[in-house]
């Protein structure tokens, strides 16, 4: 039935009050979609369902699940994870945002088993922004099918099945059409919707995906300006809950937010960080049409393109786009005005510099600069579009017995099929080397034929008048959209057997315990690693635990030289490059490193004992005073256990002046975040820690407070006295301290506002 023509005023109005009357003839629930998408869930992944597998593939087995690990396990020892000892010499963990440390869900796979309760996190994940994206949808538009659509499309693409190696990627996006949701209600009403709205909105900024609550909150504001122009005499009002929103979501998140933003502060992320690295090519939009166009398999035969591989696939679905080309039909209303406006600054913005407007924008707005890989506004796009579909199948529902249905359904087969056809004869007429001609031919022609299928159902569907036949085929439509994305590639995210996350056997990776060494990867096997892989995707995965490969070190608690994070001290990040990415090898650096272990020449996979490795905690060694360290540490004439280099600035504040022999050092306790050591000295000298250089941990002699130098370059010097001394640190996190505190303040006004408000 046509929607009443007040809906179409104002849709969120109109169906928050009274949905409309073809809701019952639809009859897709929310339980309806959820058991649909875990259908398709289970198709896709019959391994995860049935046989014990879990995902490896790329970051999913070398950064996100070794980091649940750590996680996991810091916890089950009773302490938050505030340092990980065991990558990078030593690196802030819980600052870093992105691996959930705050999460409250995550509590989800830390005392559930693993590596099953991680993938079933991101499942979880999935279904809460299938239910928020019918929520929204359903508001918006008050038609339950269309909904339905909406919240499929939103919560299964390629984005999403890609996403399946982010677990946070997965809670982010599970949370980003309710806090658009709620923010929505938050703007109109008020009162609790506020605090609801700011609570949805704390638990997506604690998933810790930045560009995902970035572009949430960027729909957020553009919601506020319809909402704005809608609310004619309640315009301060609305501005006034936005802010609320705002300041509620930041102080009930400011424990996780003040530490990540003070790592922000000293990583190396400045203004010039960002690049034009993986933007989608100027053809970028033909794969939402044509998903193989341009596009090559790896070893492991996933698809992606070649000009950026942060996604192997964004594609939506044929039978959706042509449902938001029909909800353009609506554009009068401010809504739909929007999110063409949403789908276009996400596609554009995509391209990067090929779109002519990111740079330009990035220049304007500094604070983009902090952000990587333009393709992620994609994201953007994949949240509009399922909207717009929405408005698509109210259009249509409506138009029965009207002229009008025919000649869009016709013309949007024209339109969609000559385009294919403009993608294919592109793919023909100027192959790549690398592009396989058939497998484009045939996905080209599977694109066609679905969108024929799905139009041919569509025009049944908006006929049939019978309840039961009006669901099976709402089904049916559904599960077709559904399959259409499940198969768009041939894999995106491959699985191995659940099994292979458990620890490996005894002499297959060096058995060092913390504080004894490390594990250091040979500069020629990371890079090596990084373009190699096993077409078999156990072997693959075996074979990058075995090198320690990024964070597969953490799932068998084997302290590392390098490691896999967003943000690291930005000295340490400058050794780094130079070691792995300049070549900058010295094997006395290796040394200081405490490099106990290395990559076998023979093989990668294998390790080899490092006899001449150093204590990562020495002392003796005599000052030298440059402001050119990083080259000194690299030069023939460095020798860290008579020398340590320290700032200028430390010139005349220490007595420790020569090279000292008979120092000795013991541990005494060698934890996460803290330190002790017995030093025996017969002159004052410094003691010297292969633990990178970070300001929140503090340092004791003998009790008393003391400075610590960063030392060659990146790391900790503390100048004890001669004699016996106990020098002790400890990582106190104080803007933690200082967040929890807000967090608290905050829950507690929002507990008093919500029993006030509900009585009212």
């Amino acid at each position: 039935m046509p929607p009443p023509k007040t809906a179409s005023r104002n849709p969120a109005s109109s169906a928050a009050a009274s949905p409309r009357t073809d809701a019952p003839e639809s009859g897709i629930s929310t339980g309806a979609l959820l058991v649909v998408l875990v259908g398709l869930m289970a198709i896709t992944f019959p391994g995860i369902f049935f046989q014990n597998h879990t995902f490896a593939y790329r970051d999913a087995g070398i950064f996100n699940y070794p980091a649940a690990y750590y996680h996991r396990d810091s916890l089950l020892r009773g302490e938050l994870p505030f340092w990980n000892p065991l990558n990078n010499c030593g690196i802030p963990f819980l600052a870093q945002w992105n691996v959930m440390a705050l999460y409250p869900p995550a509590l989800l796979y830390s005392f559930l088993p693993v590596p099953w309760s991680i993938t079933a996190f991101s499942f979880v994940h999935l279904l809460l922004a299938a239910a928020g994206m019918y929520a929204l949808a359903f508001r918006w538009t008050g038609h339950r099918f269309a909904a339905a659509v909406a919240g499929l499309a939103f919560a299964w693409n390629g984005i999403t099945l890609h996403s399946q190696m982010w677990p946070n990627s997965c809670a982010s996006l599970g949370w980003m059409p309710w806090v658009v949701l709620l923010a929505e209600r938050a703007l109109k009403e008020g009162r609790r919707w506020t605090l609801y709205a700011g609570l949805v909105g704390a638990l997506q900024l604690l998933a810790g995906v930045p560009e995902i609550i970035l572009f949430t909150w960027l729909i957020v504001l553009g919601v506020t300006v319809v909402q704005w122009r809608e609310a004619s005499g309640a315009r301060r009002a609305v501005v006034l809950r936005l802010l609320a929103v705002g300041l509620i979501v930041a102080g009930l998140t400011a424990a996780q937010l003040l530490p990540f933003l003070d790592l922000l502060a000293h990583s190396q992320r400045g203004k010039t960080y960002a690049t034009d690295t993986w933007s989608l090519p100027p053809w970028g939009w033909a794969n939402l049409l044509v998903p193989l166009f341009r596009t090559s398999p790896d070893a492991l035969g996933v698809y992606s393109q070649d000009e950026q591989q942060w996604a192997s696939s964004y594609y939506l679905g044929i039978g959706v786009l042509a449902l938001a080309i029909a909800g353009l039909r609506r554009l009068r209303e401010p809504r739909v005005a929007l999110l063409l406006a949403l789908s276009l600054i996400g596609l554009v913005f995509a391209l990067g510099s090929h779109g002519y407007v990111y740079d330009t924008v990035r220049n304007a707005v500094p604070f983009l600069n902090v952000l990587r890989y333009p393709a992620k506004w994609v994201q953007v796009t994949l949240f509009a579009v399922p909207l717009l579909a929405a408005f698509g199948i109210a259009w249509l529902s409506g138009q029965r017995a009207s002229s009008a249905l025919r000649r869009h359904l016709a013309s949007s087969v024209f339109l969609f099929l000559g385009l294919i056809a403009v993608v294919l004869a592109a793919a023909r007429l100027w192959p790549r080397p690398d592009e396989p001609w058939p497998a484009v031919w045939g996905n080209g022609v599977a694109r066609a034929t679905v969108l024929l299928v799905f139009l041919a159902l569509l025009w049944v569907w908006i006929h049939s008048v019978s309840f039961n036949q009006k669901r099976l085929l709402g089904l049916a439509l559904l599960a077709l959209l559904g399959l259409d994305v499940a198969f768009h590639v041939p894999r995106q995210n491959p699985t191995v057997p659940a099994r292979l996350y458990a620890k490996l056997e005894p002499g297959l990776v060096p058995a060092i315990s913390l504080g004894e060494g490390r594990a250091m990867m040979a500069p020629e096997a990371k890079q090596f690693l990084r373009r190699a892989a096993h077409p078999d995707p156990v072997e693959d995965f075996l074979g990058k635990r075995r090198a320690l490969y990024m964070n597969a070190n953490l799932l068998d608690r084997v302290p590392k030289v390098d490691g896999l994070f967003s943000l690291y001290p930005k000295e340490f990040a400058e050794i780094e490059s130079a070691l792995y990415q300049r070549g900058k090898w010295s094997s006395a650096f290796a040394d200081f490193l405490g490099a106990a272990h290395i990559s076998s020449q023979q093989s990668f996979m294998w390790w080899e004992p490092r006899p001449s490795a150093m204590p990562l905690a020495t002392a003796g060694q005599q000052p030298q005073f440059t402001d050119d360290s990083l080259e000194a540490l690299f030069s023939r004439d460095f020798e860290p256990n008579k020398t340590v280099l320290l700032p200028r600035e430390a010139a005349g504040k220490l007595r420790a002046a020569q090279h000292v022999p008979g120092a000795e050092v013991e541990p005494v306790r060698v934890a996460a975040h803290e330190l002790a050591y017995r030093v025996r000295s017969p002159e004052p000298t410094l003691r010297v820690l292969s633990q990178p250089f970070y300001h929140n941990w503090r340092a004791t002699v003998n009790g008393q407070p003391a400075p610590i130098w960063r030392a060659n370059h990146a790391f900790q010097a503390i100048e004890v006295p001669a004699g016996e001394s106990t020098v002790r640190l400890v990582y106190q996190d104080r803007l933690f301290l200082l967040g929890l505190s807000l967090g608290v303040a905050t829950l507690a006004i929002c507990l008093v506002a919500w029993r006030r408000w509900k009585k009212v």
